[in-house]
């Protein structure tokens, strides 16, 4: 994303974790480095889409639906 080029996984070294980071309008304050708040966010948002996913299509959810056999 830095670099303008598309990718699905998030940067590992610390410099280009930053730089992601305050891309996305993240910035270095009391609340701690850029890099930090940004996990952080991205940890609490990843846990609430696979809760919503398990919810949606967790195996409870499919056994509402009945089965057809051939």
């Amino acid at each position: 994303m830095v670099n303008d080029a598309q990718t699905h996984s998030l940067p590992i070294e610390g410099q280009e974790l930053a730089a992601c980071a305050r891309r996305l309008g993240y910035y270095d304050n009391e609340l701690g480095a850029a890099a930090e708040q940004f996990l952080r966010d991205y940890q609490r948002r990843a846990g609430q889409v696979n809760r919503l996913f398990e919810e949606i299509f967790g195996a409870t959810e499919l056994s509402r639906f009945p089965q057809s056999t051939p």
